[in-house]
């Protein structure tokens, strides 16, 4: 990805911008690697290691959300869900690309690197930074 993370991005100071910064750094590795046949296994490794850190933090941003009451929460849920489907179709698609296949795996990779960036962006932007007002009142009500 062509940008690197700031303090802007940051939502809780804690476990869920750790793991905004843990899937971040995947993509820009992934997107960073050549799209020679030859870095397959690295890519297929850092989409799978997306995959977990993606599941996981969508349980951890779930939790958090129910513990605020979240009111946009089972919308959330919906799109993780998505983003997981999407993220599935990236992993078949380059799984399957190459030999045999009627794309190469140079055009996946770049399609990939694209879709990536978009599934992050998007999501974090438009859905998770709008828990961060929600998250800065828990937190003052629970210093009350």
């Amino acid at each position: 990805m062509k940008f690197a993370w700031r303090a802007e991005m940051n939502i809780d100071g804690n476990i869920l911008d750790k793991d905004h910064r843990a899937q971040h750094d995947l993509i820009r590795r992934f997107v960073n690697l050549p799209t020679d046949d030859l870095w397959r296994d690295d890519a297929m490794k850092f989409l799978m290691e997306l995959r977990a850190v993606s599941e996981r933090h969508f349980l951890h941003e779930e939790m958090i959300m129910d513990r605020i009451r979240y009111p946009q929460l089972s919308e959330h849920r919906a799109q993780h869900k998505r983003l997981i489907e999407s993220l599935d179709d990236i992993i078949g698609q380059m799984d399957s690309a190459g030999p045999g296949s009627p794309f190469t795996f140079g055009y996946v990779k770049n399609k990939s690197d694209e879709l990536l960036a978009f599934w992050f962006l998007d999501h974090f932007v438009k859905a998770d930074l709008r828990i961060k007002p929600f998250l800065e009142k828990a937190k003052a009500m629970a210093k009350a």
